[in-house]
């Protein structure tokens, strides 16, 4: 449906420019994520698991025409990367400014460096979990609360603010009417 995918390029186009944060379309985000002040992020069509978290400034993307497959409960800090053929296991924590692709990180690791030459501290599950729970104890505790619906309400927002900005509509939305 060629006129569809054109509604969804162009809405996906303003949502980028309002918010500065690129999620393409097409990825499947997991049945709940976080971000946190997620200006000039990338997420491209990785598969992501549940307890996916970033930071300003993270790219998850494509080499070679291959994306990453990132397991459930990943913070990237600011800045970092992940690229092509990647494998980033459960409970793994990326440090600021880390560069990794095409790499397999296993599970319960902290990561660091530019590739290649990746630092990878093994066996910090238990610490990672309490980072990830940490975040997320007062999201998860709310049972109305859907990422992907709140995404889409941020979104809508958004479109709001803009239609306002440009003379026409009104926005009632959970963050209140403009």
């Amino acid at each position: 449906t060629t006129n569809a995918r054109r509604i969804c390029d162009k809405i996906y186009c303003l949502n980028k420019a309002v918010c500065l944060c690129e999620v393409y379309y097409e990825v499947e985000l997991p049945e709940y994520f976080l971000v946190d002040h997620p200006l000039a992020s990338v997420i491209g069509r990785a598969k992501i698991g549940n307890g996916f978290m970033f930071i300003q400034g993270c790219t998850v993307g494509e080499n070679g025409g291959k994306y990453p497959i990132i397991g459930e409960n990943v913070f990237m800090y600011s800045n970092s990367k992940i690229l092509g053929d990647s494998q980033i296991g459960n409970n793994v924590l990326i440090g600021a400014n880390c560069y990794i692709k095409d790499m397999v990180i296993p599970d319960d690791t902290m990561v660091f460096g530019q590739y290649p030459k990746i630092i990878m501290k093994k066996n910090y599950g238990d610490k990672i979990k309490k980072i990830i729970e940490q975040q997320f104890v007062l999201w998860k505790s709310n049972e109305n609360y859907n990422s992907l619906q709140t995404l889409v309400e941020i979104v809508h927002y958004n479109l709001g603010f803009v239609m306002l900005q440009l003379g026409g509509g009104n926005y009632h939305g959970r963050f209140g009417s403009l």
